[in-house]
């Protein structure tokens, strides 16, 4: 298909090529987009021959083309596996393009992957060759990768691992440059695979997502139609790029035209220095992000260009919500109104797109992990039983997911899809429910419930009601077996002064609002963020609060069946426990 460049309907037009390919997308954004800038970014890509930080379309391609042609040149089989395991950059984005336009499958993976994982990672994946840089690769031995027969990095610091690599290592410093062939795009059909992305790990070991090119259009052809914004917006993006999101978004931006500011640097100051110099008008992260915002204090930044805020993979809580939109402006129907809007998209890297979007203003009072509706462009969605039957509305059930953006499966990992995908239904792992009006609401994940002795207790709705309590910065439940009680849900939170919080009072504001068996046992004060485990994405990994303080009320507490404030010892033992569990 042809694309004038800027042209007002390029975006159609992407819509609706049927020749378009993962293998060929950066040649159809060079004709729409030429010579305009496409990404600026605070990370250093001087190997690709780059010193400003700034790319135009054009460049885009051409980098795409070259870094393609050393994969062939370096021996690239069709449908090979290629990790790419660093510091956060825009080259996770080039290099799996890259690969993708060489026959390849890329297999981006999070840098702060710990060694040892990304080993069994990379080989459970079967991956031919790593794209890694120096600090990464100095802590893997090459002699546990016994596939990988190439490894690539951006430039090079003289590891001893790279003396031994040899003639193995390409260090693209020293081999890339503007005179190399721009490779063509390899014959590449509708539905091959073309790219691997891993889950959070929040309830096990990550595991490997496997997505085609028709999904990873599809999920972007959505957007195009969807998408209130014209070119010349700003987008902000902090999210680290090994991410599905995150690679779509980047994605969207070479199809819509639209720029994009892509942050390495996800230190809150940093980021709300940016918006202000760059006078962001669209901002993207991940809730962990903007928990952060929030705590820096966003009302001390000039934010007012800004107009829309995204979140992507996981619901929003209130009052972070509330903070973005009281910032900067919008327009409607040519009128421009106060605040700032807030769109949460509600998916994961197996759904591929966004399943349920949710979008806020100042005057928004619909809270309560309500997580919006379905688009006409999105996957269906519905609240089911284990069997895969539509609940009423108004019951809790399994939040399952349909559509043409869904997974093509977990790789070589068959097994961990039987009781998930029901006649092509895949659930999420949530558990939902539907109100009168449609709305769906996000209550809890299944394998995070607390089977107590009174019924069910889902976290979720009290996890948001306890970040409205004075001083709490954040809060999580999850549950521990008492000798007397039985499993009983329990908060785990900290302050945003530093200051010891009033946890007896904390717990009866928030079970004042809930009916039983809805109420929190306790109020566990851990003083810090440092104290709560985290996975890659900042997900705060419960299963690891729960294996720690299995034996939390046996140890300490094993008498009381009425707890107040934590005693001062128990308190102490908490913070130590929860503090092992990041180390």
């Amino acid at each position: 298909m042809h694309y004038p460049t800027n042209s007002m309907f390029n975006r159609m037009r992407f819509v609706f090529d049927k020749q378009l390919r993962m293998a060929n997308i950066t040649e159809a954004s060079t004709a729409a987009y030429g010579d305009a800038e496409a990404f600026a970014t605070d990370a250093d890509i001087s190997h690709l021959k780059i010193d400003n930080g700034r790319l135009t379309y054009r460049q885009v391609h051409e980098i795409v083309a070259r870094l393609a042609h050393l994969l062939k040149q370096a021996g690239l089989n069709r449908f090979a596996r290629v990790a790419i395991y660093k510091h956060n950059s825009v080259d996770y984005f080039l290099m799996a393009l890259a690969v993708m336009r060489a026959g390849g499958i890329a297999v981006p993976v999070h840098g702060r992957m710990k060694p040892a994982d990304f080993t069994h990672y990379a080989n459970y994946c079967g991956c031919e060759m790593v794209f890694t840089d120096a600090p990464n690769l100095s802590q893997l031995n090459p002699e546990d990768f016994p596939k990988v027969k190439q490894w690539i990095i951006p430039t090079a610091q003289n590891h001893a691992v790279e003396t031994q690599l040899g003639e193995s290592l390409m260090v693209l410093a020293q081999t890339y440059n503007n005179d190399l062939p721009l490779a063509d795009a390899i014959e590449m059909n509708a539905h091959d695979d073309a790219l691997i992305v891993h889950t959070s790990g929040t309830t096990g070991f990550p595991k490997g997502v496997l997505h085609s090119s028709y999904s990873l259009i599809r999920a972007c052809r959505a957007q195009l139609i969807l998408n209130p914004f014209p070119r010349g917006e700003r987008v902000l993006a902090a999210a680290h790029q090994n991410h599905h999101i995150s690679f779509t978004g980047l994605q969207l931006g070479i199809m819509a035209g639209i720029w994009n500011y892509v942050a390495t640097d996800h230190t809150p100051k940093h980021l709300l220095e940016v918006m202000q110099e760059q006078q962001a008008s669209v901002f993207f992260a991940f809730p962990d992000i903007y928990q952060a915002l929030y705590r820096e204090g966003m009302h001390n930044y000039d934010l007012s260009a800004m107009q829309a805020w995204f979140s992507g993979g996981d619901a929003m809580h209130e009052v972070h919500i509330r903070a973005c939109v009281s910032q900067g402006h919008f327009s409607l129907l040519g009128i421009q109104r106060k605040g700032s809007l807030f769109f949460e998209l509600l998916g994961t890297s197996e759904v591929g797109s966004a399943a349920l979007t949710k979008i806020s203003t100042r005057n928004t009072e619909i809270y309560s992990r309500c997580v919006g509706k379905p688009t006409f462009v999105g996957p269906k969605v519905k609240v089911a039983d284990a069997q895969g039957n539509p609940l009423p509305k108004g019951e809790v059930g399994r939040l399952m997911v349909k559509g043409p953006t869904v997974f093509k499966g977990y790789w070589n990992l068959h097994e961990k899809l039987h009781g998930v995908v029901v006649d092509g239904w895949w659930w999420t792992g949530d558990m939902a429910r539907q109100d009168a009006k449609g709305r769906y609401y996000q209550i809890d994940r299944e394998v995070d419930v607390v089977q107590s002795r009174q019924g069910p207790v889902y976290g979720l709705p009290l996890e948001e009601e306890l970040l409205k309590c004075n001083d709490v910065a954040e809060a999580t439940i999850i549950g521990i077996e008492h000798p007397a009680m039985g499993l009983v849900p329990v908060a785990i939170a900290h302050s945003l002064t530093g200051q010891a919080l009033d946890t007896e009072q904390i717990k009866t504001q928030v079970n004042a609002l809930f009916p039983n068996p809805q109420h929190i046992f306790e109020v566990i004060d851990v003083g810090s963020a440092a104290a709560i485990p985290r996975g890659l994405t900042g997900k705060i990994l419960k299963r690891r609060l729960r294996d720690e303080l299995a034996s939390y009320y046996q140890e300490h507490k094993a008498d009381d069946t009425t707890p107040t404030a934590l005693d001062n010892s128990a308190a102490s033992k908490t913070v130590e426990l929860a503090a092992a569990l990041n180390t």
